[in-house]
């Protein structure tokens, strides 16, 4: 159904944006000041070629003869925004995340459990959901599992089948996450980096009887289906991983990795339990170590939201709180119906993801699956940042708490974050431009940039509880104040402080430096081996003893 609503395009990569940053990243290289030799075209064209390839990618679409690709366009005007906001949070643990949740259950399959169906969950991927929960039942019969609630009639047939009110194929969880597993490859870091993110996927286990069920069957379907990386390695993190990195963790706490420490090891997918209602062969309905699934309640289970007190109830005890962070795996729902555009705004803003979970026949369910996608925008305002491929600066505006970009020679005020406190802001009361902003924080405070929603609430709380306008005396309501945030390098890497670079171009630059320094390493090699043998020839003749005859004998002869 997805795949029939949108088109997915890089949205973020279009062709005039990719010679500009083309350029840009040759300019940079430029600015390396290396004398570099490039002895003809071929190696020209090697150049430009490394370039391309280890920067930016084709754009990836659908067939054009889909139908209504232009549903959820508003949805990818925003996916720029996005990835500004992927970048800048990147060194935010992944229990801290925002994990745009859905329930596939109730809010993709209803009923329908066809090929085409199982076959397009990446679309929804696409849009921008990474918690994907789902049940998986115990086919007794065929001994499998398989997502659709009832058993098909006939396994020998790979076509759908119809089975009470259900569509059903056999082999249903195998398609399913043959469809994850393009998704992960597709956006890969070597490939699209642009668009690579963390999947969750989380199983509700049912059965049928009272039998045993192999759970080790399904960790190998897994395994076998989701396909190593480029680097040889899984793209699962598992719960080996985790107790790997908990011996090196920073404090006795349950620590999690950031999201960037991820993927720079190459890891895409996080598996986990969720309910378990049936006999599991297991001691206690969580795999061992040895499995690639994470227990039950790992990964958090959704906290209901059950009257309009929720939110003040929950999370602006917390806002109050600056030193109190959201909890761990933070994840809100809501019985028996969904979230509505206000609620889910709220909840994101308190640090806290959403979950879809409507019925598909609702007539609410195309709309809330686009707006659940647009409210995970918590950082840069309507049409912010603007597309003109200028160098600029960010600011948070005091009348939203949303971000706009504004000239870097602007003179305003400037927010600074406590250094050990990413929750305690305050405004500094002399305005600088942006240069100069890293100079006016008070003692223990740092010029710094919201990296989660709700550190971002925190510092608008405080420009609006805190932040007078010095020209007025009074508070203002159309002033900004300087986050630390920048397009320096280019329109599509937007980077915090003044001499970072996006995550994704730290590795192509550095191979680019190595290649134009092997380049030219080797052209001094040559050149002097070259000026050795040359001197060695001087020398060899300089101690050779020469016999002369006068021109005019070897001419005339002897008189």
């Amino acid at each position: 159904m997805i795949k029939n609503l949108i088109r997915v395009e890089d949205a973020s990569s279009p062709s005039t944006g990719k010679v500009f940053g083309f350029l840009q990243l040759y300019k940079l290289v430029m600015d390396l000041e290396l004398c570099i030799y490039l002895p003809g075209m071929k190696l020209l064209g090697i150049f430009f070629s490394l370039i391309c390839l280890l920067t930016w990618s084709c754009s990836a679409t659908f067939d054009d003869s889909i139908d209504d690709v232009q549903q959820l366009n508003n949805v990818l005007d925003i996916k720029d925004s996005l990835r500004v906001q992927r970048d800048i949070s990147c060194n935010v643990t992944i229990n801290h995340y925002l994990w745009p949740a859905i329930n596939l259950t109730s809010s993709y399959f209803g009923t329908n459990f066809s090929k085409m169906q199982l076959d397009s969950i990446d679309a929804l991927l696409e849009l921008g959901y990474m918690r994907l929960e789902f049940d998986i039942y115990w086919d007794s019969t065929y001994e499998i599992w398989e997502l659709c609630p009832v058993e098909v009639s006939d396994k020998n047939s790979t076509e759908d089948q119809t089975i009470n009110q259900f569509t059903c194929t056999i082999h249903s969880l195998e398609i399913f996450l043959g469809s994850i597993n393009r998704y992960l490859v597709s956006t890969q870091v070597p490939k699209a980096p642009l668009k690579t993110n963390l999947v969750m996927l989380i199983l509700h286990i049912h059965g049928t009887d009272n039998q045993s069920h192999p759970l080790t069957l399904l960790s190998e379907i897994i395994s076998k289906t989701i396909i190593s990386s480029t680097a040889y390695t899984s793209r699962i993190y598992t719960p080996n991983d985790f107790i790997y990195d908990q011996k090196n963790k920073p404090s006795n706490s349950t620590w999690w990795p950031q999201w960037i420490q991820l993927v720079e090891r190459h890891f895409q997918l996080l598996v986990g339990f969720g309910e378990i209602q049936a006999e599991v062969n297991s001691s206690n309905k969580t795999m061992s170590n040895e499995g690639i699934l994470f227990g039950a309640g790992t990964f958090g289970v959704p906290t209901y939201f059950e009257n309009s007190t929720f939110v003040q109830d929950t999370c602006y005890k917390a806002l109050e709180n600056p030193l109190s962070e959201p909890p761990s795996w933070s994840l809100v729902d809501k019985k028996n119906q969904s979230l509505n555009s206000a609620e889910i705004s709220q909840v994101i803003h308190c640090g806290q993801s959403p979950m879809l979970d409507i019925s598909v026949s609702s007539t609410e369910y195309r709309d809330l699956l686009q707006k659940t996608i647009e409210n995970t925008l918590w950082s840069w305002d309507e049409g912010q940042p603007p597309k003109d491929n200028k160098v600029a600066c960010a600011a948070i505006q005091q009348s939203n708490g949303r971000w706009r970009v504004e000239d870097c020679s602007e003179q305003l005020n400037v927010a600074c974050r406590h250094r050990n406190e990413p929750g305690k802001w305050v405004v500094a009361n002399t305005t600088a431009s942006y240069d100069q902003a890293f100079l006016v924080c008070p003692d223990n405070y740092l010029f710094d940039t919201p990296r989660t929603a709700w550190q971002n609430q925190q510092l608008f709380y405080t420009i609006q509880r805190d932040y007078i306008d010095p020209s007025t005396e009074e508070k203002s309501q159309d002033r900004a104040v300087w986050i630390n945030l920048n397009s320096a390098i280019s329109a599509q890497c937007w980077v915090v402080g003044q001499s970072d670079l996006c995550w994704w171009l730290n590795k192509a630059i550095l191979i680019l430096f190595g290649f134009f320094t092997w380049v030219k390493c080797a052209r001094l090699w040559r050149l002097r081996r070259s000026n050795q043998r040359k001197r060695i020839a001087q020398h060899m003749l300089a101690r050779r003893d020469y016999v002369t005859v006068p021109y005019n004998l070897l001419v005339r002869g002897p008189l």
